[in-house]
């Protein structure tokens, strides 16, 4: 909905007998695919926007991503196009918030998390 193209879409397997995936993607296969945008999303406790006022727990799990292995040479990380959203984003009341959030993500890469 928002724009952008799920690169592990049909590499998933199928969560709990339903048709949404779910699941690991091996780091070597993220490298082999060079996305121009990462999207995380954190799930747990004090993760929340008003548990997390500075964005330093975002920031970090962004910053987890891009020490990974390789991810130096990955184009989102080269264009600082890493972006994470919490699960009260995706899976709430909220998801039209975070449709429109990712969408000026992909679009612009202005906005920022």
């Amino acid at each position: 909905m928002p724009g952008g193209v799920n690169i592990a879409a049909g590499h998933l397997p199928g969560y709990k007998d339903r048709a949404s995936e779910y699941g690991d993607i091996e780091t070597e296969w993220v490298l082999s695919q060079n996305p121009e945008i990462i999207v995380g999303r954190a799930m747990g406790s004090r993760i929340r926007p008003y548990e997390n006022a500075n964005g330093s727990l975002l920031e970090r799990y962004a910053q987890d991503i891009r020490s990974l292995p390789g991810f130096d040479e990955v184009q989102a990380v080269k264009n600082d196009r890493i972006y994470i959203i919490t699960n009260d984003y995706a899976i709430t009341s909220n998801y039209p918030s975070a449709v429109l959030l990712l969408a000026g993500w992909f679009l612009s890469g202005s906005i920022r998390r």
